[in-house]
């Protein structure tokens, strides 16, 4: 829901402030824990996806630590996603695949003609290619891509 600031005229998503405390206060590594359980796939292949070093991650779990501010916004594109297909598969899932998360890794994985043959999931380690892995989606969702 977009909303109208009183104070500067501008237009701002409220989700905005909530997601900038998270990154800020720092994600819990268990979500990309969740996030591989769910997805079926290793905590090693969600790490290198998203660029993030498989001791230091694991070092924060053991010692029940929140990831840096760099961390939490690669966890938090990789949440985006998850909550995009979520919204858009909300009246259809394959019975194939159980959960969202699964789902988004087989997409992931696929080469897209639109990204030169790449697959998304090359793109998920820099902040620019979670962006444009969004936005990929959201196309999807909107018809402009098959």
């Amino acid at each position: 829901m977009i909303v109208m600031d009183e104070l500067s005229g501008s237009l701002y998503d409220p989700n905005w402030q909530e997601n900038i405390k998270l990154v800020k206060q720092g994600f819990n590594p268990s979500y990309l824990v969740n996030f591989a359980k769910n997805a079926k796939i290793s905590r090693d292949r969600i790490y290198l996806m998203l660029g993030l070093s498989r001791s230091t991650v694991e070092k924060k779990i053991k010692d029940n630590a929140l990831l840096n501010l760099d961390q939490s916004e690669r966890v938090l594109g990789l949440y985006k996603l998850v909550s995009k297909l979520s919204e858009m598969l909300s009246e259809k899932r394959d019975p194939n695949v159980s959960t969202a998360c699964a789902m988004l890794m087989e997409w992931l994985e696929a080469p897209m003609p639109t990204l030169n043959g790449k697959a998304p999931f090359e793109l998920m380690d820099a902040a620019d290619g979670r962006n444009v892995v969004l936005n990929l989606l959201e196309k999807i969702e909107a018809g402009s891509y098959a």
